[in-house]
């Protein structure tokens, strides 16, 4: 089942809207890695600080 596509688009707007970034990492047959980013926070991907 799909979805209409508007979820990722609503957490982009509350991320930049409280300064934050957002990106990510996708790979076929394997998936997709989000990673939020917010002022004064130590971003970590996969429990890794980056």
């Amino acid at each position: 089942m799909q979805g209409t596509g508007l979820g990722l688009n609503i957490v982009k707007r509350y991320v930049e809207l409280l300064e934050g970034d957002i990106s990510f990492i996708s790979r076929q047959n394997e998936g997709t890695v989000f990673t939020l980013c917010f002022p004064d926070q130590v971003c970590r991907i996969n429990g890794e600080a980056e």
